[in-house]
């Protein structure tokens, strides 16, 4: 089993990633990042703890990523 710790900002795309990873036998997630990217920060946190409450696994961490981008110029989503 591979120990993956998974960086992300889940909108549709990667909501169905974290899901099939999630279920995949050959992984154990050790930690989710969840940044901004198509959400926001915040939104991408909700998702993740959504989507984990989906899955019934309580004990993987969330880890709060980046707010934006290096460069401190915001984009739209």
């Amino acid at each position: 089993m591979k120990k993956v710790l998974i960086l992300l900002d889940p909108g549709i795309d990667d909501s169905l990633a974290l899901m099939y990873t999630l279920m995949h036998p050959e992984y154990d997630v050790v930690g989710i990042v969840a940044s901004y990217g198509n959400v926001t920060k915040q939104q991408a946190i909700e998702n993740v703890a959504y989507l984990l409450d989906l899955a019934e696994i309580k004990e993987i961490p969330i880890i709060g990523g980046v707010t934006g981008p290096l460069t401190g110029e915001l984009v739209p989503y």
